[in-house]
């Protein structure tokens, strides 16, 4: 009758988000791809969109360049105004 989960089966998912992170902030392949072409500001764009998309192109980039969530931010500003601040 209920679904749900099985014994014990949420403190692996627990445990196992806390290493890996939330896995629908992972942008697909498909979507790294897309984040790789698209411009400055249409970058800008889908971060303003706010939520998951936010969250994966973070994530996307951080994978990218290395760098940390700060790195991220200071690169949105960028994006954002179109130059160094």
């Amino acid at each position: 009758m209920g679904g749900g989960l099985k014994s014990g089966e949420g403190q692996k998912l627990k445990a196992q988000e806390k290493r890996d992170g939330k896995a629908q902030w992972n942008p697909s392949e498909a979507e790294a791809a897309l984040f790789e072409q698209m411009t400055p500001a249409e970058k800008s764009k889908v971060a303003a969109r706010g939520g998951a998309d936010l969250h994966k192109l973070r994530r996307w980039y951080q994978a990218k360049t290395g760098g940390d969530v700060y790195a991220f931010y200071h690169a949105l500003q960028v994006w954002d105004t179109g130059r160094e601040p």
